[in-house]
């Protein structure tokens, strides 16, 4: 079956998909890549020849991996993370997003997940660095996707997470950086950095912090290498 995806984003230089064939692709973690083509309208555009639907995401010139708004449905997969899926085509309306009421950084959460200690700046001598949401009007399943974005525009940390509707019409939703993992790397520099937040794969909220670099740290004087493997993100959810 000949399968037309679309993703609307003028502002993009470049956007492929990334796919899995089968399953067989699925349990090997083999990902097939294909370049969209945009027109002049700033809407993406591939066809796709393939068998029993599409399991998807978009990436970006900025290496943005982002699910579909328009795609069927949104399912898991064991150690590959949430991605979009559809079986005939993609549906013709937005699914019904719920709404950012706050969001903020701050350097911890309390047992009653309040956040503690709100800032815009992030010093060497913090411990953490979390960015905490609230998601209210919820009625369904839903996507929520955070990068967390360096000076450059490069993606350091994120997470992308179903969640269940319960029956509850609030959430919160917090994910953060242990700074002892990145304040000796290419990552931990000063300037301008951001989180942005989306829901079901489109952008609502982001929010600006900065970063100061201190010299000297527990006595110690660091300097900066290459990016560490070790970047400890969490994501927790009320």
């Amino acid at each position: 079956m000949l399968y037309r995806l679309n993703y609307r984003n003028e502002y993009l230089k470049k956007v492929s998909i990334i796919y899995f064939k089968d399953e067989e692709a699925i349990s090997q973690g083999a990902l097939s890549v294909l370049p969209m083509e945009k027109n002049k309208c700033g809407v993406w555009s591939i066809d796709i020849e393939n068998h029993n639907g599409i399991i998807y995401k978009f990436i970006s010139d900025c290496l943005y991996v982002l699910n579909d708004p328009y795609a069927e449905e949104y399912i898991e997969i064991d150690g590959q993370g949430i991605w979009s899926k559809i079986t005939k085509v993609q549906t013709k309306n937005f699914k019904k997003n719920p709404s950012i009421k706050d969001l903020c950084i701050c350097k911890d959460i309390d047992d009653k997940y309040n956040p503690i200690e709100i800032t815009s700046i992030i010093k060497t001598t913090d411990t953490l660095m979390i960015c905490r949401t609230e998601v209210v009007n919820i009625f369904e399943n839903f996507l929520i996707s955070m990068f967390w974005i360096d000076e450059a525009g490069c993606v350091f940390a994120s997470i992308d997470e179903l969640m269940m509707y319960d029956g509850r019409k609030e959430r919160i939703v917090f994910t953060g950086v242990n700074i002892k993992d990145i304040v000796n790397t290419n990552v931990f520099q000063d300037g301008k950095h951001k989180v942005e937040l989306y829901l079901n794969g489109i952008i609502c909220s982001s929010i600006e912090f900065y970063i100061r670099k201190l010299l000297n740290y527990n006595n110690k004087l660091y300097t900066n290498h290459i990016l560490s493997r070790k970047i400890e993100k969490f994501a927790n959810r009320y």
